[in-house]
């Protein structure tokens, strides 16, 4: 097996890839993912966000317990990536067109707010056909103020910020360090 690629920028073939991921588990596979999903949910600390991924999940929109893994080579490079993966709170949630990663992580930010808080990080996400980021996104912003769930964004670029502030988000500063546009959504 070879060595997984280290780069930290990712292509549109890198998402392509990792979409294509979401669609070749056996179906086999996403039911075992399924049970180790649900221990997972109950093992969130807080209610609201086991509510928010019980609610996330529907006929359209599948979760599995790890974030995909779009810079694998193939399938058995990404299911070792996966597998590193499954310890943390990370997701991907997916659809027949569309894909974002998340992970849940404590922040404590004063130029956001004074207290230390718990929030969903959308890592990446992508579509391959127009509208279905879009509807990815208004499932995920919907089911998380219905179960008040604080969700933010790193945006490498200020088209990408202008396009999620379009969704709701509120652009909170630009990292000094990264040059990246951090956006919240609560």
């Amino acid at each position: 097996m070879q060595k997984i690629h280290n780069e930290t920028v990712w292509t549109k073939e890198h998402y392509k890839m990792a979409l294509k991921m979401t669609q070749t588990i056996p179906k086999r596979e996403l039911s075992l993912w399924d049970s180790l999903l649900n221990e997972r949910i109950e093992a969130l600390p807080f209610k609201n966000l086991q509510q928010y991924f019980e609610m996330i999940k529907n006929k359209e929109f599948r979760v599995i317990p790890y974030r995909v893994y779009g810079l694998a080579q193939n399938q058995a490079e990404h299911l070792m990536a996966s597998r590193n993966d499954i310890g943390n709170h990370s997701f991907t949630i997916f659809s027949k067109h569309a894909f974002a990663t998340m992970f849940i992580f404590e922040m404590s930010d004063t130029r956001i707010q004074k207290e230390p808080f718990v929030q969903m990080m959308i890592e990446r996400i992508y579509s391959n056909k127009k509208g279905y980021g879009s509807k990815l996104i208004q499932h995920i912003v919907k089911k998380a103020t219905q179960c008040n769930v604080t969700l933010s964004i790193w945006s490498e670029n200020e088209t990408l910020r202008d396009y999620f502030v379009s969704h709701g988000f509120t652009f909170k500063y630009k990292s000094l360090t990264t040059g990246h546009y951090f956006l919240m959504y609560k």
